[in-house]
């Protein structure tokens, strides 16, 4: 994308987040939004922004826990 600004809903899509967490991010002040009428506007410089100032993610990746519903049953082995 090389524009100079996107709407919310192009950065969400960009940035592969949620519209909640957009706009947590925005009222947090680590986001910047522009307003141009009734539209709300991220300049590309400021996603850059945003992005480049995420904590790196160091460290073993998270372990996903699998709820116990969704949890396959399996078979005790006979013991024959």
């Amino acid at each position: 994308m090389e524009h100079g600004a996107i709407s919310v809903k192009q950065f969400c899509d960009w940035a592969g987040i949620g519209l909640t967490k957009a706009y947590e991010e925005i009222n947090a002040g680590r986001l910047t939004m522009r307003k141009l009428g009734r539209k709300s506007m991220i300049r590309m410089t400021d996603a850059e922004a945003w992005l480049a100032a995420l904590p790196a993610g160091t460290g073993p990746a998270p372990h996903k826990t699998v709820k116990q519903s969704e949890a396959k049953a399996v078979e005790p082995a006979d013991a024959t």
